[in-house]
């Protein structure tokens, strides 16, 4: 795999400062929250911050501006430990072991950065689960419907409030994809079948995950609401007690 194949996986990807969150200038690939409630908004302020860091982890080039040796200059060091023989087989396989450390080191952090974003994307729904219907969740949580198929029990609570609409029309299209191609991705990185990822990671494009999960947040925040029925939603009242001295 070439390094240009790889860096092409975090191409669009923008850093976003702090201030720029509060002033609501975004990156139009990320998720704006439309309806104030919080969990959506921290949803907002989550993929932020996951956006910064999986470039963070992109950016694998640039501890070499630090100051740091390089991989050919820390060879060449370790060389030096080593005799007039082992010294010169050393330096002879330099170039080759530096390009297949840089392909490696590549690969894997862009299959980390869409393992995190997939587990990330997945906390995001039970939290939103757990606001919009929260004795469901828990009933799913005490069934152990989420270490059966994750997904299935997050869009069963989902539908119950949206009346079928999160798996028939939000959770369908690109959204899909994505995320059984994270699915495929993230099984391999977790076996070590490099080969694999590193194919798999040649299909796919960090900021088309990113919107795609943005455009699936975005719908459901305008289908879904917080059951005022549930009786857990209704314990979340406070209710204040008059004021005495008036």
């Amino acid at each position: 795999m070439t390094t240009n194949v790889i860096e092409l996986f975090w191409q669009g990807l923008v850093r976003v400062k702090k201030n720029d969150v509060n002033v609501g200038v975004i990156p139009d690939y990320l998720f704006g929250m439309s309806n104030g409630e919080e969990v959506f908004s921290d949803a907002m302020m989550e993929m932020v911050k996951l956006n910064n860091y999986v470039l963070k982890i992109g950016s694998i080039d640039d501890w070499r501006d630090d100051g740091d040796p390089t991989i050919e200059e820390a060879i060449e060091d370790a060389a030096d430990d080593f005799d007039e023989v082992d010294r010169e087989w050393l330096i002879y396989s330099q170039e080759q072991y530096a390009v297949e450390m840089d392909d490696f080191v590549r690969i894997a952090s862009a299959a980390s950065s869409l393992v995190v974003m997939y587990f990330w994307f997945i906390k995001t729904l039970k939290e939103i689960c757990d606001w919009a219907e929260p004795s469901l969740y828990r009933e799913k949580v005490k069934a152990g419907s989420f270490r059966q198929y994750e997904m299935g029990a997050i869009l069963d609570i989902l539908d119950g409030n949206t009346d079928g609409q999160a798996s028939s029309k939000l959770f369908a299209g690109r959204i899909k994809i994505i995320m059984t191609k994270v699915q495929e991705i993230r099984n391999d990185y977790a076996h070590g079948n490099w080969d694999k990822v590193a194919k798999q990671i040649q299909q796919i494009r960090l900021r088309n995950a990113f919107e795609a999960c943005s455009e699936f947040l975005t719908k459901l925040e305008n289908s879904v609401v917080e059951n005022r029925n549930d009786p857990e939603v209704l314990s979340r009242v406070i209710v204040l007690e008059p004021d005495k001295d008036n």
